[in-house]
């Protein structure tokens, strides 16, 4: 009995259903459904069909997001990105091989900033669409100064003494006392060598300079 050749193949035929969720159609920057937040059960996915879901971040608040998933029945990915720059580099993103996706993101720019949260179906993963939940919480931390920009400086919070002495002013200086001071950033700008000797003897000419001993102690009175 002769043997002819012979083959087998085998394919995982994937079936998705033919559903959507309550949020759809939000399936680019565009269409992002705003505000979601707490927790929404029983989401869905495929891998033609991402979802979008967009929120504003007030200045040096946390978004936590967590999706939850089985990963044996789709690789699900999340990523959140700038509204302004949905096609750029994510704020954060979680891409694991396993159950469940989690990110965080602080806003420390300042202002308001505008972000959209994308869920995907990952391109490699064996199954085309799977279902989630989505929990999102939006905190805020404590408040601090950041600086506006790079060529400002910080100058800490204390105490200075602020008017003339007896003698040195006129009476609207007058009396010498203590101003305390919040901290603050300020201007820099660059003074050479020679506008600083300009300025001392232009001050000095206008008796608006102290000196002791060929020393400059004191200068504006």
């Amino acid at each position: 009995m002769a043997n002819g050749p012979s083959s087998t193949s085998s394919a995982i035929i994937e079936q998705c259903p033919d559903i959507d969720d309550g949020f759809e159609d939000n399936d680019d920057c565009a269409t992002a459904i705003s505000g979601v937040e707490g927790t929404a059960l029983a989401l869905y996915v495929e891998k033609a069909d991402s979802d979008y879901y967009s929120y504003a971040i007030p200045y040096f608040a946390t978004i936590e997001v967590t999706v939850g998933f089985v990963h044996a029945n789709g690789n699900i990915d999340i990523a959140l990105y700038d509204a302004n720059d949905c096609d750029g580099g994510p704020l954060a993103e979680s891409n694991s091989m396993s159950n469940n996706e989690s990110l965080s993101y602080t806003n420390s720019s300042g202002w308001t900033v505008a972000v959209v949260l994308r869920v995907e179906v990952n391109p490699g993963s064996a199954m085309a669409c799977n279902s989630y939940d989505l929990d999102v919480e939006i905190g805020m931390n404590e408040p601090r100064m950041v600086v506006p920009f790079d060529d400002m400086v910080y100058v800490p919070a204390g105490t200075f003494e602020m008017g003339r002495h007896v003698g040195s002013g006129g009476s609207n200086e007058l009396p010498l006392h203590t101003v305390n001071l919040d901290a603050f950033y300020m201007d820099t700008h660059e003074v050479t060598i020679l506008e600083y000797a300009e300025y001392l003897n232009n001050a000095l000419a206008r008796g608006e300079v102290t000196v002791s001993g060929n020393v400059v102690y004191q200068v504006g009175g």
